[in-house]
């Protein structure tokens, strides 16, 4: 009784993409474009490797982070108890209890079979990877061998996917499905691939709302991604059919949420005047205006400083 009709639905998404790359014969050799390596390229692949080794030794120890035991976790084992993904408000677990929770299903699944918190690590290591041969494909189509593997290790060797990838967060999933909708425009905007409308607007479409799915902050990207659509297939209406697919996609959480609290975007707009989800502001106006930038100006001035070795190695 794994919330069945949740399932059914998103594998549905997932079987469809990958009929549609089958019918347009997109090759994954072709799209990941690996050749045969020099002794330098090899080393930066070997570094790469030893990355990963290092995070995959994180992902197979117990979870101790914050907000994996506060609630991405307790809330899949809450859903799998109660074979639901009907949320309680107002809710004990805070703000995120009430956003797009796929990744919090494929914990379910996980749980379901692993009854501890290894394998929802292995599937943040697991995207991980993913993001890392992403990231090579698309600096294939601009540079050489060397400065693609490159890319993939400056990825890779990053303090924050080092540390993701060892926990139970779900920020590396939300990574692999915004880069799979960089890497699919790139793939869709080569000649041979642009002719299918259908499949273009359908691929995007569901990639641009799996990634909504999996945190509600994504939704600020679909200014850019109606604008990479508009930019290759130059045609307003194949805007229109992308953004309104993505939307269909999340939609089934949004009805969740609204059916459970009254309102589809409870924690975050209608929450009372001072609430502490606006982090100290007066409303969610002055949360936009004022909180939120400040807050993410400091982290990013920190992951700036954590990754100042990184930026090294990148010039």
């Amino acid at each position: 009784k794994l919330n069945l009709s949740y399932s059914i639905y998103f594998v549905t998404f997932f079987i469809l993409i990958l009929l549609i790359i089958k019918l347009n014969n997109i090759k994954f050799s072709k799209l990941f474009k690996f050749e045969k390596l020099s002794i330098i390229q090899k080393f930066l692949l070997f570094l790469c490797g030893i990355f990963l080794v290092v995070s995959l030794i994180g992902a197979l120890s117990p979870e101790r982070e914050f907000d994996a035991t506060w609630y991405h976790l307790p809330e899949a084992k809450w859903f799998l108890q109660n074979s639901s993904t009907h949320l309680i408000y107002p809710s004990m677990l805070g703000t995120s209890s009430l956003a797009p929770k796929l990744p919090e299903i494929l914990f379910v699944w996980l749980l379901a079979f692993g009854k501890n918190e290894i394998l929802p690590h292995l599937l943040q290591w697991i995207s991980a990877f993913g993001m890392g041969l992403a990231s090579y494909s698309i600096a294939r189509r601009f540079t050489g061998k060397a400065n693609a593997l490159l890319a993939s290790l400056i990825l890779l060797s990053s303090r924050e996917i080092l540390w993701l990838s060892s926990n139970a967060y779900i920020d590396n999933i939300y990574g692999i499905f915004g880069i799979a909708v960089c890497l699919a425009i790139l793939v869709f905007s080569e000649k041979n691939n642009s002719k299918n409308i259908f499949s273009f607007v359908t691929v995007i479409g569901i990639l641009a709302g799996l990634m909504f799915s999996t945190k509600m902050q994504a939704l600020v990207f679909i200014p850019a991604i109606a604008f990479a659509v508009f930019s290759i297939r130059k045609n307003i209406k194949d805007v229109y059919l992308s953004i309104i697919i993505s939307l269909i996609v999340v939609f089934p959480w949004y009805l969740e949420i609204w059916i459970s609290t009254g309102h589809p975007f409870t924690g975050v707009i209608a929450a009372a005047p001072g609430d502490e989800r606006y982090g100290g502001g007066k409303s969610f106006t002055d949360w936009v205006i004022n909180v939120y930038p400040r807050a993410g100006y400091q982290d990013m001035t920190k992951s700036i400083k954590d990754s100042f070795q990184t930026a090294i190695l990148a010039l």
